[in-house]
């Protein structure tokens, strides 16, 4: 496995090198989007969907935790 690859539950996902300013667009669109889902989340009846929703919440929010620790000058 080549260094620009990680291992994520049995899978090869490539890294996603961004520059500082695509890193702070995708967390502006993950935030907005983020909105978005907890209206959706609240709306919706059936609870295995609400719950695939709510895993896509919390994966989100680690997506923008960690856009948020990155190092800009590091980009």
């Amino acid at each position: 496995m080549s260094p620009a690859h990680i291992r994520i539950k049995e899978r090869i996902v490539p890294n996603l090198e961004l520059t500082a300013e695509e890193a702070l667009l995708l967390k502006e669109i993950l935030q907005s989007d983020l909105g978005d889902l907890r209206m959706e989340i609240a709306d919706t009846d059936l609870q295995s969907f609400r719950d695939k929703l709510r895993s896509n919440e919390e994966l989100i929010k680690r997506i923008i935790d960690r856009l948020g620790k990155m190092d800009p000058v590091a980009q």
